[in-house]
């Protein structure tokens, strides 16, 4: 193979691997009566070109964020570990939430490594 194809292939896939959006499902409603609606902020500037922010429910990614992104989901009423990782060697940032019905939520992934309820 020649230089300039393997550069495109490298490209391709560094840029798949770091596109935003959902990354995986979060958990299932069974019913609107017993959810809420919840929304994740992202309050940290974005830096570097591959400095990516993940968050993640209870160990899973769920969602990789572009500059200035909110996410928008509906979650069961129940106890859950909320959680981001910025940039590639960065610590995850986690907290416990409990989730009660019928309640809109807004939280902010800060660049302190807090994640806070507006």
């Amino acid at each position: 193979m020649n230089k300039p194809i393997i550069y495109l292939i490298a490209t391709l896939f560094l840029n798949a691997c770091t596109s935003p959006g959902v990354i995986n499902a979060t958990p299932l409603v069974a019913s609107p009566a017993t959810s809420a609606n919840i929304t994740i902020h992202r309050a940290i500037d974005q830096g570097a070109l591959f400095d990516n922010l993940v968050f993640s429910i209870d160990g899973v990614d769920t969602y990789r964020f572009d500059d200035s992104d909110n996410f928008k989901f509906v979650l069961p009423e129940g106890n859950y570990i909320f959680a981001y990782k910025h940039g590639l060697f960065a610590k995850t940032c986690t907290t416990a939430v409990e989730i009660q019905a019928g309640i809109n939520y807004i939280f902010n992934l800060e660049p302190d490594c807090t994640i806070e309820l507006e």
